[in-house]
C-alpha cells in the first residue's frame, strides 16, 4: 500500500490519521514558496525500493509547505531506497531527478530551495567606437547556477551595443566585466569594468580597454591511460570582485583559453578580482573548483561505462577516488522533441546497477508510461565524480543534497569522468530539477 501527505500552514486531518496509523515515515520534504514554476502542469515526488517497486507517491504544488512520504511496507532504518522528483511541463515533456541509495538513517529530510528565476529586463542601446569588423568582446556574468543575469551584445556593425539587465534578483549585479584577447581582435588581453546602470550617453571605446593588474599564467594537462582521443584542454576562469560576491557565488567570466581559442594553455588573471573559480574540460574529463587553476593536471585513473538491459542500467566503474555516480536518461536520437530528461545520482562505491523506478499513477498526463512499459528509455550519458572535501556518498547527501546547497557551499568542487555513446551530450549532469 502507498501513502503520503502534503500540508500547508494548517495541519490536515489526513496527516493526523497517517501519524496515528502504522505507516512508516520515509522522508520529509520542505517546500519553499513558488517552488513550482508557472509552466509546470504536474509535480510529483515518489519513493521506490532499489528494485524499482513503488513505496509512496504524492503530487504537490506551490501552495504546499511540506510533503511527507509514508509507507506501510516494512523497511528498516538502514534499507536503501530512492526518491524521485518529476516535473511535467505544458509541452508534456518531463524532467526527473532521482536520488538513489537513501536510507531513513542517512537522510530524513530535504529542504528544497526556490531557484533563481530571472525575467528579461529592458534593453538599453549605446554607441561603440574604434572596433574593427572582425573584433569581438567577451563577457559573462552569473549567480548561483544561473548564467547571464546581465546580457551584452556588440552589434554586427561594431558601432553600437546593447545591455539587458535581467530582472528578479533581490541584489542585482552592479557591474559587468568586458575583456578582449588576441583571438577576438585585441593585440593583448585588456579589459573594462562597467558600473551599472550606464549613463544614457555612454560610448564604449576599444582604445579605453586597459591592462592594469593583468598577469598571464599557464597550465598543463597530463592524460591518464583511460582517456580517449586527442582532445585539447579548455579552461574557463571566473572572478569574484569581493567576499560578498564569493559568498553568494556572483561572478564574472574573465578568461578563456585552450580549445576555446585554439591557443596554448595560457590564461589571464586580474588583480581587481579577490578570488576565482574555474571549469576545465578535456575530452571525457571535466572539473569545477574554487581558486586559480593548478599548474599541472593529472587526469585521474577513472573510467565509467554502462549497459541497459530491460529496465536496469548496469554501470562499470574503474578507479578508487570517487563518491558519486550519475546517469542521464535522454533520447538523443529524437532531435525534434525531448519527452524526458531523467537524472540519477547514486553511491558509486557500492552500486553497480540502477533499476528505473515504476511510475506512480500521479504521473499522468506525462508520456513516460509507454517508455516504461516497453522498456524503451535511452541512456544519454553516465558520469563518476570525485568531490573535493567529501569522503563518501553520505557526505554528499548531508553537505549538498539535504539543504540543496550550491556546490561551493558544501564542497571545494569536483572532478569527473563521463561516457556516452553519442558524440554530443549534456555534461556535467546536474543534480537539480527545479527551474
Amino acid at each position: 500500500m502507498l501513502s503520503s501527505c502534503t500540508k500547508d500552514n494548517t495541519q490536515s486531518e489526513k496527516e493526523d490519521d497517517e501519524k496515528n496509523s502504522n505507516n512508516i515515515e520515509l522522508i520529509t520534504i520542505h517546500l519553499p514558496d513558488n517552488i513550482v514554476n508557472q509552466y509546470i502542469i504536474n509535480a510529483v515526488v515518489f519513493a521506490s525500493r532499489m528494485d524499482g517497486s513503488l513505496l509512496a507517491s504524492k503530487r504537490f504544488n506551490s501552495s504546499d509547505k511540506t510533503v511527507i512520504l509514508y509507507t506501510d511496507e516494512e523497511i528498516a532504518l538502514d534499507v536503501e531506497y530512492m526518491v524521485t522528483f518529476a516535473l511535467t511541463d505544458n509541452g508534456i515533456g518531463t524532467n526527473l531527478l532521482t536520488y538513489a541509495n537513501l536510507t531513513r538513517e542517512k537522510l530524513s529530510s530535504v529542504n528544497l530551495k526556490t531557484p533563481v528565476r530571472l525575467t528579461e529586463g529592458t534593453e538599453n542601446n549605446y554607441g561603440a567606437v574604434n572596433f574593427q569588423p572582425t573584433d569581438n568582446v567577451a563577457t559573462g556574468t552569473g549567480i548561483k547556477s544561473f548564467d547571464r543575469p546581465v546580457l551584452f551584445f556588440l552589434n554586427q556593425n561594431k558601432e553600437d551595443f546593447k545591455i539587458i539587465v535581467n530582472e528578479g534578483l533581490v541584489d542585482p549585479m552592479e557591474s559587468i566585466y568586458l575583456f578582449g584577447q588576441p583571438n577576438i581582435g585585441f593585440n593583448e588581453y585588456s579589459y573594462m569594468l562597467l558600473n551599472l546602470p550606464l549613463d544614457d550617453n555612454f560610448i564604449l571605446d576599444k582604445n579605453e580597454f586597459i591592462t592594469d593588474g593583468v598577469d598571464s599564467k599557464y597550465f598543463n594537462v597530463s592524460k591518464s591511460n583511460n582517456m580517449n582521443g586527442d582532445q585539447s584542454a579548455s579552461l574557463q576562469l571566473y572572478g569574484y570582485l569581493n567576499d560578498n560576491d564569493k559568498a553568494n557565488h556572483r561572478y564574472h567570466n574573465m578568461s578563456f583559453t585552450g580549445a576555446y581559442t585554439q591557443s596554448e594553455n595560457e590564461y589571464n588573471i586580474n588583480s581587481i578580482f579577490s578570488d576565482y573559480w574555474y571549469s576545465i574540460n578535456n575530452g571525457e574529463y571535466y572539473a569545477e573548483r574554487q581558486g586559480l587553476p593548478m599548474d599541472n593536471y593529472v587526469i585521474p585513473e577513472l573510467a565509467i561505462d554502462h549497459t541497459l538491459v530491460d529496465k536496469t542500467i548496469n554501470v562499470n566503474i574503474t578507479g578508487t577516488e570517487h563518491e558519486v555516480g550519475r546517469i542521464q536518461l535522454m533520447n538523443y536520437e529524437n532531435q525534434n522533441m525531448t519527452v524526458y530528461v531523467w537524472n540519477f545520482s547514486f553511491d558509486s562505491k557500492t552500486t553497480s546497477s540502477i533499476t528505473i523506478p515504476e511510475l506512480p499513477k500521479e504521473m499522468a498526463p506525462s508520456m513516460l508510461q509507454g517508455y516504461y512499459d516497453n522498456s524503451t528509455f535511452k541512456v544519454g550519458s553516465v558520469e563518476v565524480y570525485n568531490y573535493f572535501g567529501l569522503n563518501d556518498y553520505e557526505d554528499y547527501l548531508n553537505e549538498l543534497v539535504k539543504d540543496q546547497k550550491h556546490l561551493f557551499e558544501g564542497s571545494d568542487g569536483f572532478e569527473m569522468i563521463s561516457h556516452s555513446d553519442f558524440q554530443y551530450y549534456n555534461s556535467p549532469i546536474r543534480d537539480y530539477v527545479f527551474q
